[in-house]
C-alpha cells in the first residue's frame, strides 16, 4: 500500500465522459452555478482530497444523482465551497478569483445564503450541508461560527436518532451502516475541534450507545480510508477518556489529593490500549510507507 487512496482508472474515466450536468441542476437556486465542466473539477477535487478523511458522503450516489439532475443545489453549492478549500488554485483563478480566501469566501456565501433560503426540507441533506459549512473559517468571531454549524449537524444527527443503537432495529441493513458512518464521522469531528481549540465537546458520551463502527459502514472507499475512519474513531473514544479527568463538573476534575502520576499513568493506559488494538498497517513502523497512517499518528502527536 503506498498511501495513495485508490482511485478506479474505469470509473474516473467514465465519470469523465458521462452526460453533461443538466440544466436543471445548474439553473435551480437563487445564484448561477459554475460552469458544468467547472462543477465536476471542484467535484474532483472533493472527493480526491477531502473525502478521504472524511467520507461523510457517498461518492456513488453524488454523481449519480448531480447527472440526474436530483441532487440538491444547497447540498452541491456545500460542496463546492468545501472543494475550494482543497482544490489547485489555477482552477479558482478560472473562476474569477484572485486568492483561495476570495474563492472560499464567496462559495461560502453562496452555500450559506442557498442554506437560509429553506429551499432544502429533507433533513439528512441539511445535515450533511450544515457540516460541511462548519469548515468555513472566515470570520470566528461571527454567531453563525464554526461551532454554529457543526452544533447544527449534531443536533439534527440526535434529532434522527443516530446517536442510539440500532441493533434491534428494523430499520435496512444499508440506512442502519450509513447512520453509524455519519455519526462517527460527526464524533470525531467534535472531539478533534475541541482538543485543538480547547472548546467544550458538544456530544456527552452518557447520551450514546451507536455500536463501533464496522468496514461494511463504508461503501466505496478503499481499505486503507475504512481503516482510518475507524482508528480515529477509536483515538477519539480515548481522548474522551482522558477529557473525563479534567471535566470542570462536579465530582470529575482531579483534587489536590489525586496523585500525578496516577494521573498521568491512566492517561498512558488509555493510549496504549487504543495502540494494542491499532491496524497493523498503521503500527508506525509500518504506516512509513502509508499516509493516512502518518497522518494519524500526527494526531497523537
Amino acid at each position: 500500500m503506498d498511501g495513495t487512496p485508490h482511485v478506479n482508472e474505469e470509473t474516473e474515466e467514465a465519470n469523465s465522459s458521462a452526460p453533461a450536468i443538466t440544466a436543471n441542476t445548474i439553473q435551480r437556486g437563487a445564484q448561477t452555478l459554475p460552469s458544468p465542466a467547472s462543477v465536476i473539477r471542484l467535484l474532483d477535487a472533493f472527493f480526491v482530497h477531502f473525502h478521504p478523511f472524511c467520507p461523510i458522503l457517498e461518492e456513488a450516489q453524488v454523481r449519480s444523482s448531480l447527472h440526474d439532475g436530483s441532487l440538491s443545489v444547497v447540498l452541491l453549492r456545500c460542496i463546492l465551497f468545501v472543494a475550494s478549500i482543497h482544490c489547485e488554485m489555477k482552477l479558482l483563478q478560472a473562476l474569477g478569483y484572485s486568492s483561495r480566501i476570495e474563492a472560499e469566501d464567496s462559495l461560502f456565501r453562496k452555500a450559506k445564503t442557498s442554506f437560509d433560503s429553506d429551499e432544502e426540507r429533507d433533513n439528512l441533506t441539511l445535515l450533511f450541508c450544515s457540516y460541511l459549512l462548519h469548515y468555513w473559517s472566515g470570520r470566528p468571531a461571527s454567531f453563525k461560527d464554526s461551532m454554529w454549524w457543526l452544533a447544527g449537524a449534531i443536533r439534527c444527527a440526535q434529532a434522527l436518532g443516530m446517536h442510539r443503537s440500532m441493533e434491534r432495529s428494523k430499520a435496512p441493513d444499508d440506512l442502519r451502516r450509513s447512520w453509524r458512518r455519519i455519526w462517527w464521522l460527526l464524533y470525531i469531528r467534535d472531539r478533534q475541534i475541541s482538543i485543538s481549540l480547547g472548546k467544550p465537546t458538544l456530544i456527552n458520551d452518557r447520551d450514546c450507545d451507536v455500536e463501533s463502527l464496522e468496514e461494511d459502514d463504508f461503501p466505496d472507499v478503499h481499505q486503507e480510508i475504512k481503516a482510518y475512519v475507524i482508528e480515529q474513531a477509536r483515538l477519539s473514544v480515548a481522548a474522551s477518556r482522558i477529557f473525563a479527568l479534567f471535566s470542570p463538573g462536579p465530582g470529575s476534575r482531579p483534587t489536590e489529593a489525586v496523585d500525578a502520576k496516577h494521573i498521568l499513568a491512566t492517561i498512558e493506559d488509555h493510549f496504549n490500549e487504543w495502540y494494542a488494538h491499532l491496524e497493523p498497517s498503521f503500527v508506525m513502523e509500518s504506516s512509513k510507507r502509508c499516509r493516512l497512517g502518518l497522518i494519524l499518528h500526527m494526531t497523537v502527536k
